[in-house]
């Protein structure tokens, strides 16, 4: 007896007609929970990377705080530098892990899977970075309190200073992803970001206190991402002030468009980069 098409139950459709059946919010969030999960994975499968970070950035800042101190370690400018160089294992996850990761895709040909779904390459990216970020604060607050416990001295972090603190890793967010957009246009990325994030820290504070350079050097330093919301969070750690009394300074205000300004012009860099690579066939 011949098996009619009643026989059999229909196949489950699980092509674009089904990811259209679901809402666009619920795809957005699916896509980005396994951008994060997959960026988590790929981070925790070489740890030591993580080893690595944990055993040599703590005296590799000592030995920056020698050279200043002629030979010995100035404990008044431990505070401030060390408050400043917190933020080095956030951007270094930032910037070299992701970057890592998307040049990695782009060498093996697997970066336009990122275009098969309905959500941003862009988006897709932030999803990738969020988790490296908050694995990053972890790995500051646990590299500044092995610091400060083996010189003997405190850094009062206080919850007023979580804002300006927010807007540093946010600064470093924007920084990320404009270096993301280089990275799908030009080969020699990984040697500008070296370039970029050595004077970056070199000139925020985390060495050598931002008032030791020259004036036109501290000019630089306002340009570069991290200094202005360091300097605020250093007021309000480091000086007691209020959050009120820094946003009248102007630091604050200055510090907040200077996060979103880079955030943007970040996000911009992408998409264009993304949308010149995929419109010549080729990146790189």
């Amino acid at each position: 007896m011949a098996a009619t098409s009643s026989t059999f139950p229909a196949p489950t459709t699980i092509g674009p007609e089904a990811m259209i059946e679901q809402p666009f919010g619920w795809l957005v969030l699916r896509a980005l929970l396994n951008e994060a999960f997959k960026s988590l994975l790929l981070f925790w499968r070489r740890p030591v990377n993580l080893i690595l970070m944990l055993v040599t950035v703590p005296p590799m800042y000592l030995v920056f705080q020698f050279i200043i101190g002629d030979g010995q370690i100035d404990r008044a400018l431990v505070p401030p530098t060390l408050l400043a160089f917190m933020f080095f294992p956030i951007l270094y996850l930032a910037t070299f892990v992701v970057i890592g990761d998307v040049l990695e895709e782009i060498n093996t040909g697997t970066f336009g899977q990122l275009h098969l779904g309905p959500v941003s390459p862009a988006l897709l990216l932030v999803g990738r970075l969020v988790p490296l970020l908050l694995v990053g604060i972890v790995l500051a607050v646990l590299i500044v309190a092995e610091t400060a416990l083996a010189l003997g001295v405190g850094v009062p972090l206080s919850v007023p200073a979580l804002l300006p603190m927010a807007l540093t890793v946010l600064d470093i967010a924007g920084f990320a992803l404009l270096i993301c957009g280089l990275a799908l246009v030009l080969p020699q990325t990984g040697s500008i970001l070296h370039l970029f994030s050595g004077i970056v820290f070199a000139l925020n504070g985390s060495f050598f206190p931002l008032a030791l350079f020259p004036g036109w050097a501290q000019v630089v330093a306002q340009v570069l991402p991290t200094t202005l919301a360091i300097e605020a969070t250093q007021q309000v750690v480091l000086h007691g002030q209020s959050l009120g009394a820094v946003w009248a300074s102007g630091l604050l205000p200055w510090a907040t468009v200077h996060a979103v300004v880079l955030v943007l012009l970040g996000t911009l860099a992408f998409v264009a980069s993304d949308r010149r690579a995929m419109r010549r066939g080729t990146l790189g």
